[in-house]
C-alpha cells in the first residue's frame, strides 16, 4: 500500500526454470510469496536470476543467487532455533542450537500426549528471533502417546518473501 492506494502486481518475471514463485495470499501488511529453488539435475557452480514484480507503482527486482555445491560437501546454515509448539494448546518449548559433527541434533522430554509441529529457524545474527530473511521451515503435524521417539525428521526449507 502506498499512501491511501494499494499495489497491485501486474505480472512477475522469472526466467529460470529452477525457481517458483508462488503467491500465499493477501493481508492487510500485502502479499506473502513463496520461492521455492529446485536444484536437481542442476550442475556444480553459482547461478543467479532476478525476479522483477511489475506493479501499478513500480518495478522491484529481486536478485536470487544460488550456490549448487558437490553432493558429499557438508553444510552449516549457522546457528538454529528449534521450536516445539503443542497445536491444540499453543505451548511451546524452544531450543538453540549449533552444528556438532555435521548435524544438528535436539532432543525435548517429559512430553504430554498431544498433536505437536516442529518450527526451525535461522538465527545468524543470534538475537533469537525468526527475522525476516531468515530461511525458515516447519514438520507436517505430529502426534506423541506416551514415550514416543521420533526418527530423524526431513525439513524442507522455505523463504518467504512479503512485498
Amino acid at each position: 500500500v502506498v499512501g491511501d492506494d494499494a499495489i497491485t502486481v501486474n505480472s512477475i518475471d522469472i526466467a529460470a526454470n529452477w525457481l517458483d514463485l508462488v503467491s500465499l495470499g493477501q493481508s492487510t501488511d500485502g502479499e506473502t510469496w513463496r520461492m521455492t529453488v529446485d536444484r536437481l539435475g542442476l550442475s556444480e557452480g553459482l547461478y543467479s536470476e532476478t525476479i522483477s514484480f511489475n506493479t501499478s507503482a513500480n518495478i522491484l527486482n529481486i536478485e536470487v543467487i544460488l550456490q549448487v555445491n558437490p553432493p558429499d560437501q557438508h553444510y552449516e546454515v549457522g546457528p538454529l532455533l528449534v521450536n516445539l509448539r503443542n497445536v491444540s494448546t499453543q505451548e511451546s518449548r524452544r531450543l538453540n542450537l549449533n552444528q556438532t559433527n555435521n548435524s544438528y541434533i535436539f532432543n525435548f522430554s517429559n512430553l504430554a500426549s498431544g498433536q505437536y509441529r516442529i518450527e526451525v529457524f535461522t538465527d545468524l545474527n543470534g538475537n533469537g528471533l525468526a527475522d525476516s530473511g531468515e530461511a525458515t521451515t516447519q514438520s507436517e503435524d505430529f502426534t506423541i502417546n506416551g514415550n514416543t521417539n521420533l526418527p530423524a525428521i526431513q525439513l524442507d526449507w522455505d523463504s518467504v518473501l512479503s512485498i
